[in-house]
């Protein structure tokens, strides 16, 4: 497999209660994520994310992946709704028996992008040299509480983008979510679907994990 050189996303949710925390003490909420490999890449890992009154922090570690920038986000609900779960994608899913799950076959499964996991985890924006590269993640990042409610609850202001939001009045429930990798090196045919603007190897997932409360 040979290294790509490729532009990644320039741009690939604000409530008072968060769903898991406590506002009459600091307790420390922690969710876990087992990551499972998608498109036979053979990536393994975990993640844990820890949340109480006043900061939000995700930690990743995964390897086997491919030399390459490896996107990654928490991914919502399908249809943006907070009542239903995001879940990880099969080869059930592969609408157009290509072999492999892509990016747009995956978001009825997983839902729109939330939260870009790169060096800012308090917006949305994302910061395409953020992302982790190589073939193994060491991951860790913080932000308050109070932005990350500024960041992921709001109206929509772009339903045609892959990013979504929980809107006005939702609410942010970590139990709701998955957390998504992305990147490969594979030679992929011209049938796997991507995001417009970027090749099939920067959008393709690679790892799928749900996050569940410890």
């Amino acid at each position: 497999m040979k290294t790509l050189a490729f532009p990644l996303l320039a741009a690939l949710v604000a409530l008072p209660v968060l769903s898991g925390c406590d506002s009459n003490d600091d307790d420390e909420t922690t969710y876990d994520v087992q990551f499972t490999a998608l498109n036979n890449s053979g990536v393994t890992g975990t993640a844990e994310l820890t949340m109480d009154d006043n900061d939000f922090t995700v930690e990743i570690d995964a390897d086997d992946l491919d030399a390459t920038v490896h996107p990654q986000h928490i991914h919502g609900a399908p249809g943006g709704t907070v009542t239903a779960q995001a879940v990880c994608p099969t080869m059930a899913d592969d609408a157009n028996a290509d072999g492999f799950v892509d990016v747009l076959e995956g978001l009825p499964r997983y839902g729109a992008i939330l939260l870009p996991l790169d060096d800012d985890i308090s917006t949305q924006a994302q910061n395409v040299s953020g992302f982790p590269t190589g073939t193994s993640i060491d991951y860790s990042e913080s932000t308050s509480v109070v932005a990350l409610r500024s960041a992921l609850v709001k109206d929509d202001s772009d339903t045609s983008d892959p990013i979504g939001t929980l809107g006005a009045d939702g609410i942010v429930d970590l139990d709701d979510y998955v957390i998504v990798i992305h990147g490969t090196n594979d030679e992929l045919p011209a049938s796997v679907g991507t995001l417009p603007g970027l090749p099939s190897q920067a959008t393709l997932p690679v790892a799928c994990g749900r996050i569940t409360r410890s």
